[in-house]
């Protein structure tokens, strides 16, 4: 549009720099963590809601947009309904873990569920994820006080004496 309109560059510009500038305040001024981090559970709804969604969704766009272009409009319905029923087969027969080997199967290997303690697990976690490092009151405190890293054989009661301190 350059040779049409020589300030439409200009207006990009703009728009990218007022973007970045927008992002950057609701970053570090509006968003924080989430109050329930994301889990399993999370994880699960979202494979259901691609699993019975998504077929049905690329059905409806694919008569959406490809109708218009048809002669025989009642040619686009028939295909329609045939896909749906292809796309309902697939969401509702198929077993969610065989959509899960198909949809994830690119992240890696499965993820072991053993019986890991939490003294195991908080090597897995950064400081902000650990409540005794990031609470307000705690996370003041030095670390000969409140490690970083608890063991299951020290005490990690904090007496209200290092909290006054």
């Amino acid at each position: 549009f350059t040779p049409v309109v020589p300030w439409v560059p200009l207006v990009g510009v703009l728009g990218i720099v007022l973007q970045y500038w927008m992002d950057k305040y609701m970053l570090l001024r509006k968003y924080r963590r989430p109050e329930i981090p994301a889990n399993a559970n999370l994880v699960m709804f979202s494979l259901k809601f691609i699993k019975y969604f998504a077929p049905l969704g690329l059905t409806i766009s694919a008569w959406l947009f490809l109708t218009p272009s048809y002669r025989e409009k009642g040619l686009t319905m028939v295909f329609m309904q045939l896909s749906l029923a292809v796309a309902a087969a697939f969401s509702f027969a198929m077993p969610l873990r065989i959509w899960a080997k198909c949809l994830l199967g690119c992240c890696g290997e499965p993820v072991k569920t053993d019986d890991t303690d939490y003294y195991t697990a908080q090597y897995m976690w950064s400081k902000e994820m650990k409540y005794h490092k990031d609470q307000f009151i705690y996370k003041k405190l030095p670390d000969s006080v409140n490690p970083e890293y608890l063991k299951p054989e020290q005490s990690a009661a904090i007496m209200i004496d290092d909290v006054k301190a």
